[in-house]
């Protein structure tokens, strides 16, 4: 059977591996993981244990705001 036959439902769960990619990454990809609008998540068994982040802006003609003005 090959590994991408199968799906790994076991520990690390995929909340806990986001929020540590994430809050890694305040300062270095984004102010703060709070701008963080779109998320995939996949987890697989490999050979070579590893982790691919890719992060690109969002194109959008959207008006962005903070939840606080929202509230307003």
């Amino acid at each position: 059977m090959k590994n991408d036959e199968i799906l790994p439902t076991g520990k690390l769960d995929c909340d806990n591996v986001i929020k540590i990619i994430l809050d890694a990454l305040n300062g270095v990809c984004y102010e703060d993981d709070a701008q963080i609008c779109n998320l995939k998540f996949e987890k697989h068994y490999s050979n070579l244990p590893s982790v691919l982040v890719e992060i690109s802006e969002i194109e959008t003609n959207r008006k962005l705001f903070k939840f606080e003005e929202f509230l307003d």
